[in-house]
């Protein structure tokens, strides 16, 4: 078990690293064997994709699920901000943009893995279920800030996508990574939030 674990570890971080710098074209079975191979401490196969997997696209599929994970377990611990009495708002908002947008700025590779997943076939195919059902959650621990009409899953996805956007614009070295560039990205994503947020508003924990 510890040794299909193991397995199973490297074929995702292989697969990572070939999405990211290749996107999916680079990304053949015979490549995320081989990369890195010395690296590894197991020998690897093409087998093990298909017994482990049940196949390249579920891989794929099984490492996006893993950095989803990553990104929603981080903004579920980071919801404990608006527990914070007496702080306005607006900065405990920008408390939880910061933890996001710094954990989308720690680790390229995954990054840019991330997003070629998240605008690809394989995410509409595979993935977007389990996806919303994720962000669902997190919509409704915060849906007490939002008036009652608005569409806090939609406006979820449109804060996500307007910083993997930023956030991969910074990695091509189109935008400076600066605190004047952070604090702009977060007035824009906040002026688009703002229409839907009622006017004393308090997210529930949950």
């Amino acid at each position: 078990m510890k040794h299909e674990a193991l397995i199973r570890e490297v074929f995702i971080e292989n697969t990572i690293h070939l999405i990211a710098l290749g996107g999916f074209e680079m990304a053949t079975t015979r490549a995320i064997v081989h990369e890195r191979a010395a690296l590894a401490e197991v020998k690897l196969n093409e087998a093990y994709i298909y017994r482990l997997f049940g196949g390249k696209d579920h891989l794929f599929a099984a490492v996006f699920e893993q950095l989803d994970q990553e990104l929603t377990s981080l903004v579920r611990c980071n919801l404990t901000v608006f527990r914070e009495a007496g702080t306005p708002f607006r900065e405990r908002a920008e408390q939880l943009f910061r933890s996001v947008w710094d954990f989308l700025l720690s680790d390229e590779r995954k990054c840019r893995c991330y997003v070629r997943y998240y605008y690809s076939a394989y995410f509409t195919k595979y993935s977007h279920d389990a996806h919303m059902r994720a962000y669902g959650e997190i919509a409704e621990a915060v849906s007490g800030a939002f008036k009652p009409k608005a569409d806090v899953v939609s406006l979820l996805h449109h804060t996500l996508t307007v910083m993997l956007d930023f956030a991969v614009r910074v990695y091509n070295g189109d935008l400076e990574n600066s605190e004047t560039n952070t604090e702009h990205i977060f007035n824009v994503i906040y002026a688009s939030l703002q229409p839907y947020l009622k006017e004393t508003a308090s997210p529930i924990i949950i």
